[in-house]
């Protein structure tokens, strides 16, 4: 799973106790499980996939077996009816800043291409955060501009965070001004008093659900259906509104408060998923660079 703690553990637990299922959790960041799935085809040691933008699992689809889901029931942009993964909770993205310290925030994804954002900019290596390679293909699309990821790396260079957790963190800290996240994400940490504000970005933003799948070949296929059975249940998707502060996938659920109004930028996520590797060997190369 590429979940948080906090996400993946109180489902695995009530799975556990419904079904008497044992589940071994490996986690980590999407791009290095996905990684590994596909390292493991030809033994898989793996059963499911449980988080992961779905541009990402659709990069790897080829990994995954056919999968059972209440796609009727759920949200017309969160079927995915030809594919072999489902969508669990949607996820938009936005900007954050530390008020203590910026007095001017971003209004948009154009502006964090400035330079006087230069090495203020809280983002992750996307070969490890799946959001973090959603903020490229978002950025990239919004702005439908080809020097976009060019100018957003000269900002990042030789700042970039290990990790996606970090990135709320090091905001809040006053280590970076401002940052690219999860609306989810956000939205905890200021609860929990942290130092951030949110901005909803002017071009609009995504809002790519995340998902899980079955793997190909896995030893336990009936428990792994099983789970992804569990995971779209009405007590679940509603967990995910009101605990996790995501938006679900289920039209009866889907217009709760896990998000407030939002515009949303064409993300074409088949897109995203066709250039994935494209993109991430590009970004390689340009945080290799020297800095401008």
């Amino acid at each position: 799973t590429a979940h948080k703690e906090e996400v993946y553990q109180p489902i695995v637990e009530e799975f556990e106790r419904r079904t008497g299922v044992w589940v071994q959790v490996v986690s980590g960041g999407t791009t290095e499980l996905l990684e590994r799935i596909a390292a493991e085809a030809e033994a898989p040691v793996a059963d499911v996939m449980f988080g992961g933008g779905v541009e990402s699992l659709l990069a790897y689809e080829d990994y995954f077996a056919p999968c059972d889901a209440p796609r009727a029931a759920m949200l017309e942009s969160c079927r995915f009816e030809a594919h072999r993964f489902v969508a669990f909770s949607r996820l938009p993205l936005v900007i954050i800043y530390n008020p203590r310290l910026v007095s001017s925030p971003p209004a948009g994804f154009a502006d964090l291409l400035e330079s006087r954002l230069r090495g203020r900019i809280a983002f992750a290596n996307p070969g490890v955060s799946g959001s973090s390679f959603t903020v490229l293909a978002t950025l990239i699309q919004a702005l439908g501009d080809e020097d976009a990821l060019g100018r957003f790396a000269d900002n990042v260079r030789g700042h970039e965070l290990s990790g996606s957790g970090e990135v709320v963190s090091a905001v809040a800290a006053g280590e970076m001004r401002v940052g690219v996240t999860l609306y989810e994400t956000a939205k905890k940490r200021m609860l929990a008093g942290e130092h951030i504000a949110v901005v909803w970005p002017k071009e609009g933003t995504s809002a790519v659900p995340d998902g899980a799948a079955i793997v190909a070949g896995c030893a336990h296929g009936k428990n792994a259906q099983a789970f992804l059975s569990f995971i779209l249940s009405e007590d679940v998707q509603r967990r995910v509104e009101t605990v996790y502060a995501r938006e679900s996938v289920l039209t009866a659920l889907g217009t709760g408060d896990g998000a407030p109004a939002f515009e949303l930028c064409d993300y074409d996520i088949d897109w995203a998923a066709a250039h994935q590797r494209e993109i991430l060997k590009r970004w390689q190369a340009l945080m290799e660079e020297d800095a401008p």
